[in-house]
């Protein structure tokens, strides 16, 4: 696992294998329209800073929290570490 700070979290190119049903579920959503977008340092739904998974969804992009950050063949941020739960995501703010 690697600490979750700015410079791992550009390190992210994929998402857990729980994410893209916990953002389907959490929306409402087809899972197979479900799509990750990207991870990105920003400021979550209190004012603070986290590392966020941008993903697109039928509703528009939706920003997720990041819990884990893992380092195995590549590095893959998770939303979702326990199956069956939704994802914690939000709208960007504009």
């Amino acid at each position: 696992m690697l600490f979750n700070t700015p410079d791992n979290c550009k390190r992210i190119t994929g998402y857990g294998k729980h994410d893209l049903l916990g953002v389907a579920m959490g929306y409402k959503v087809p899972l197979d329209k479900v799509r990750f977008v990207k991870a990105q340092w920003g400021r979550n739904q209190a004012g603070n800073y986290q590392c966020n998974m941008v993903f697109n969804t039928p509703r528009g992009l939706k920003h997720c929290s990041v819990f884990i950050i893992v380092q195995d063949e590549f590095i893959f941020g998770q939303a979702v570490t326990i199956p069956g739960n939704k994802a914690i995501c939000f709208d960007p703010q504009r």
